[in-house]
């Protein structure tokens, strides 16, 4: 049986965002979408910016912007994906003792079953 919700996604290989179907020109296109926003709202990159990334996924985005300069780390709910964090938003106990200029949460809304979008 296919795993489904968290289980799924605390399984997932780094593989699967390296395959074709998940590197088509709509991925390039989010991956592009979320570096400009990034570089439009904290210039110029440099290490005083701090950013997370709630989920990791490919960690393109979070390497692109690592050589642009910034201090980014990483929250994924999958520790195959080598995050900085391990942890998951769609919690009640879930904190960070840390904060950021910037968190960039893109892509992981779709993941997390509605009835837990308040806790998020």
């Amino acid at each position: 049986m296919e795993k489904k919700g968290p289980a799924r996604e605390q399984s997932v290989s780094q593989k699967a965002y390296h395959s074709e179907s998940y590197l088509g020109k709509k991925q390039w296109d989010t991956f592009l979408f979320q570096i400009k926003t990034i570089y439009k709202e904290l210039p110029p990159p440099t290490n005083e910016h701090s950013i997370l990334e709630i989920g990791y996924g490919s960690g393109f985005t979070n390497v692109v912007l690592k050589e642009l300069g910034y201090a980014i780390e990483s929250l994924d709910i999958n520790n195959n994906l080598n995050p900085t964090y391990v942890g998951d938003i769609s919690t009640k106990n879930f904190h960070l003792h840390k904060k950021y200029d910037c968190i960039l949460c893109a892509e992981v809304l779709e993941h997390i079953p509605f009835e837990k979008f308040d806790i998020c």
